[in-house]
C-alpha cells in the first residue's frame, strides 16, 4: 500500500468474475474489496504505482498501491488487460 514497505501487504486476486484485494495479516489473507469486471472503471499504471478507478464511487476514492518494480506493474496491467 506504501512504497516504502518492503514486503508485500496486500496480494490482488484476479478471477474470471473480476478483482479481488486482500490484506495479508500474518498468515491469513482478509478480503477487503471485490470488484466484478462491470464495477472496474479505469486502471493506470505509473512506474511502481497502480490506481484502481472503480465505477459508481467518487474520484477521491480511487484506490492506490505499489508494486516492486515497473516490469511487476507492466505484467500486472498486461493480465488485468487479458
Amino acid at each position: 500500500k506504501d512504497k516504502r514497505e518492503i514486503e508485500a501487504s496486500l496480494t490482488l486476486g484476479l478471477t474470471m468474475r473480476g478483482i479481488q484485494i486482500f490484506q495479508n495479516l500474518d498468515e491469513e489473507k482478509q478480503l477487503l474489496y471485490d470488484f466484478p469486471w462491470t464495477n472496474v472503471g479505469k486502471l493506470v499504471f505509473v512506474g511502481k504505482k497502480f490506481e484502481i478507478l472503480p465505477d459508481g464511487l467518487p474520484s477521491a476514492r480511487k484506490l492506490i498501491y505499489y508494486t516492486g518494480c515497473p516490469m511487476r506493474s507492466r505484467h500486472l496491467l498486461q493480465l488485468l488487460s487479458n
